[in-house]
C-alpha cells in the first residue's frame, strides 16, 4: 500500500470513529456509503486502501492547505447547501391523517 492509500485509509477510518460517536452507535461500511452517496462496494475498497478515489484526495489536499476556521466555514456553507438539496430533492409523502409531509433525510 502506498502512502496516499494509507493516509485516506486513516483519514477514513477517523470520519468513520467520530461519525459513529455522534450517532451513537458503529456504523457499518454500509451505512457510511449510503450516508456518503456511493456504493458499498467502492466504500468497502476506499476503507481497505485497495482504491483510491483522485477527487477525494484532490479535494483533501486543498482543503489542508486552509487554516482551520476557513475550513470551518466552507464546510458550514456546504453543509448547510446540501441539507437544501437533500430537502427540495425529497419527495412528499402522504401521512396517515391524509396531509403531505417531507421525508427528513438529514446526515
Amino acid at each position: 500500500m502506498h502512502q496516499k492509500e494509507e493516509s485516506l485509509q486513516n483519514t477514513l477510518m477517523k470520519l468513520k470513529l467520530h461519525l459513529s460517536v455522534h450517532a451513537g452507535k458503529q456504523l457499518t461500511y454500509d451505512e457510511l456509503a449510503s450516508i456518503a452517496g456511493v456504493g458499498s462496494r467502492s466504500f468497502g475498497e476506499w476503507m481497505r486502501g485497495t482504491t483510491v478515489p483522485p477527487g477525494m484526495l484532490a479535494l483533501l489536499r486543498l482543503m489542508s492547505l486552509l487554516p482551520q476556521d476557513e475550513l470551518s466555514s466552507i464546510l458550514s456553507n456546504w453543509k448547510q447547501e446540501e441539507v437544501k438539496t437533500l430537502v427540495s430533492t425529497t419527495p412528499p409523502r402522504k401521512k396517515r391523517n391524509g396531509k403531505t409531509s417531507r421525508r427528513s433525510n438529514s446526515k
